[in-house]
């Protein structure tokens, strides 16, 4: 009795200071021992002052008959050989706590007890919610971006990625990436380039290299452009990972590409506009002059029957300014206008054509004279 008594007083005094709230038991579910913790803990909780050689689950019953039963299910399934870790919620005063329960069988000297350790976990499960929300509230973040988002450790695994990662990477690679695993994994093996092109890059990023690069995939069977940008992720003065994002960067491509082909467009209408413009001012400016010079031969000429012959040469060159100015209009028209096919009568084409050869030698028969009679 003096030894059973010595080993209580040594367990009682190892416990006392314990961190944990531990309550020992006998095989009839009285108390053998317990520390301050799970007597105040029980006291506060259920109004119940726990002493030895009393019955917890007696005591239990006065209060909460639904717990008792709970407690001595759990103590019996102990006394059969089961260890075991709960976890209970209490509410007092409006407010829940949390506790982890351990039971275990112990046997001493051929003497069976049941041994209860719990710990208040209170604080962990608020830990723990706040995380969960806070990864929830990352999750819904990451997945509101238009972009590509996949992050991974120094050790090339995939810490995280966003459900456009996702969707791209499957419809690319035709691979579904999995968290935790070597990011290489999912490179297709008839693909090395591609993956010896990846490794760099990651390896360039770890180094603590930003970069930007630009790719060209095939989506489903459509070409698409994507830029992409590697951010060193640092902790404790190295670099632990890599943040990644890809942006989908083809319609802006073909904006610039269209953008590029319509100054290319206008560069090449200016300069057949310079050449027009100089065209078109040295045919304006030949009438001009032969009326000028004509105009002259009949100040300067006193032959009064000369001076019809003037007058014709003038309303000539007058007419071939009208005619040119007129096509000079029309064609700035049918510049605008959608091109028509029609029949052409070459018949008509060969007419207008002798016509203007006839109208030629004319000009320069009167330019001829305008040159030898001009001052």
């Amino acid at each position: 009795h003096l030894e059973q008594i010595s080993w209580q007083y040594t367990f009682f005094s190892i416990i006392e200071h314990a961190d944990a709230n531990i309550l020992l038991l006998d095989e009839q579910m009285k108390v053998v021992s317990l520390n301050p913790g799970f007597y105040w803990i029980f006291l506060e909780t259920y109004g119940i002052e726990l002493k030895s050689g009393f019955s917890i689950i007696e005591a239990m019953r006065v209060v909460n008959p639904a717990l008792a039963d709970q407690w001595s299910e759990r103590c019996k399934s102990v006394l059969l050989g089961n260890s075991l870790r709960l976890e209970d919620m209490y509410e007092l005063e409006g407010r829940k706590y949390f506790w982890e329960v351990n039971y275990k069988k112990v046997v001493h000297e051929e003497v069976t007890f049941i041994s209860v350790f719990s710990r208040d976990v209170t604080a962990k499960k608020a830990l723990q919610h706040r995380t969960i929300s806070n990864e929830a509230n990352l999750r819904s973040i990451l997945n509101s971006i238009e972009d590509g988002v996949w992050l991974i450790n120094d050790n090339y695994e995939l810490i995280d990625f966003n459900k456009e990662f996702l969707q791209k990477y499957q419809a690319i690679l035709n691979i579904k990436p999995v968290k935790g695993k070597n990011v290489f994994d999912f490179f297709p093996s008839d693909k090395p380039a591609l993956h010896e092109i990846w490794r760099e890059r990651y390896q360039s990023g770890l180094n603590g290299k930003v970069a930007r690069y630009t790719d060209t995939y095939l989506v489903n069977g459509v070409k698409k452009i994507y830029e992409l940008k590697v951010y060193p992720i640092r902790g404790e003065g190295k670099v632990t990972g890599l943040t990644m994002l890809a942006r989908d960067i083809t319609k802006i491509k073909e904006a610039e590409e269209q953008l590029k082909n319509q100054n290319e467009e206008l560069t090449k209408i200016n300069s057949e506009l310079d050449r027009f413009v100089y065209s078109a001012s040295h045919d304006l400016r030949a009438p001009l002059l032969t009326v000028k010079g004509l105009v002259n031969m009949l100040k300067l000429d006193s032959e009064k029957e000369n001076a019809e012959m003037y007058l014709n040469l003038i309303e000539k060159s007058i007419n071939k300014l009208d005619r040119f100015i007129t096509d000079v209009v029309h064609h700035s028209r049918n510049s605008r206008m959608e091109v028509l096919p029609e029949e052409i009568d070459f018949g008509s084409i060969i007419n207008e054509s002798m016509e203007s050869l006839k109208y030629m030698e004319e000009a320069k028969e009167v330019d001829s004279i305008v040159s030898i009679n001009a001052p």
